[in-house]
């Protein structure tokens, strides 16, 4: 049995936070393993709360003399190599291309060995200059809560098709990408549906949805596109529990990432777990699991980032890259989806492993990398 000291953001309620309480059920009631947590905070947000429903106090109280392995996850300006403690590791998530100006290289070489979730993450640490061993792992997840049967979370009585989307409101996401594709691709008459689960960062419901309801009819004024001749998406907003969003998935046919960049896309590896048709934008993080074999792939280009969303001044600026990806890339693949046989979606989901994603196998890359 290793000692292991964890630290991470597992009281936040962010994507990051989320991963962070996935690492933790992984390692935590896995019998190779002696597990003590403490947390990190990147943000104020803060959840009280975890998806797995277990209580986290045992693993905070537990302490040990001598750890074999100190996993830091979070940013890598925060990390510190510490020679008391065994082996030295980081968890961290690269969204982007070209970080070289951030500093965060020169804090994970200190390390001893840096876990990322995807080929993206590896070659863009690759490419400024990481010399510590790179290791892709991706998040482990609870695979039995994919097997559960949910109770409808919509009503459906047509059995129209339903593509679907999870995230926030911000540039790096593209959602009005997917919104103008999807006016473009289909009309009023089509038997389908786009449902869009967001939220604003800083806003609340309402103001959250005058934005998003602004943005929907700048989409459409942008197309010249009549509202009254185009299929009205579903916006959902707000933060909701994990099996609301388990829900979410059951119901729909087609997850639709269009994120011009993200380290490894737990919702779209979610739609897979969940037998899902999944549309993925190339050379992303989530292009590592999800590709031409097993889902379908958008077409994009690497060009530089201008957004005006950050969460730290050195991120998501003009100088780093990511993938844009062709509009009528994202029209061609949701009319393919569409389209698709229950035959053929059927050969391309046996075409995806899903064990990757398992607690176990999460355990035994920490442990034996």
């Amino acid at each position: 049995m290793k000692n292991i000291l964890y630290i991470g953001p597992y009281k936040e309620n962010t994507g990051l936070g989320r991963s962070s309480r996935r690492y933790i059920d992984a390692l935590g009631y896995n019998f190779d393993v002696n597990l003590s947590i403490r947390p990190i905070y990147f943000t104020p947000y803060l959840d009280s709360g975890n998806e797995s429903g277990k209580d986290y106090n045992e693993f905070e109280d537990n302490s040990s003399k001598y750890y074999d392995m100190v996993i830091q996850h979070g940013i890598p300006n925060c990390f510190e190599y510490r020679k008391e403690f065994g082996e030295n590791i980081a968890i961290t998530d690269i969204d982007t291309w070209g970080i070289n100006h951030t500093g965060w290289v020169d804090r994970i070489n200190l390390m001893d060995r840096v876990i990322v979730q995807s080929d993206w993450s590896k070659r863009s640490l690759q490419q400024a200059g990481t010399s510590t061993k790179i290791q892709v792992l991706p998040e482990p997840f609870d695979l039995s809560r994919f097997e559960k049967t949910y109770d409808p979370l919509f009503d459906n009585p047509n059995k129209d098709f339903v593509f679907y989307y999870i995230g926030k409101h911000q540039d790096k996401n593209n959602i009005k990408a997917l919104l103008a594709a999807f006016f473009l691709e289909f009309r009023k008459h089509d038997d389908v549906k786009l449902i869009i689960k967001t939220d604003i960062t800083g806003f609340d419901h309402q103001e959250a949805e005058k934005i998003i309801t602004y943005d929907i009819q700048q989409v459409e004024r942008a197309l010249r596109i009549n509202s009254k001749y185009v299929q009205a998406p579903h916006v959902i907003i707000g933060y909701y529990e994990q099996e609301y969003m388990m829900r979410l998935h059951k119901q729909c046919d087609c997850y639709v990432n269009v994120c011009r960049c993200e380290s490894f896309g737990a919702s779209a590896i979610e739609s897979m777990l969940f037998n899902n048709l999944t549309i993925t934008n190339s050379g992303t993080g989530a292009n590592t699991y999800i590709n031409k074999s097993n889902g379908l792939e958008i077409e994009s280009f690497l060009t530089n980032i201008y957004s005006k969303d950050y969460y730290m001044e050195n991120t998501y600026t003009i100088y780093e890259k990511w993938r844009e990806p062709y509009l009528d890339s994202i029209k061609e693949q949701m009319r393919k989806a569409y389209e698709l046989t229950s035959t053929e979606k059927q050969q391309k989901l046996a075409n995806f492993n899903k064990l990757q994603f398992s607690e176990k196998s999460f355990v035994e890359g920490v442990l034996n990398p």
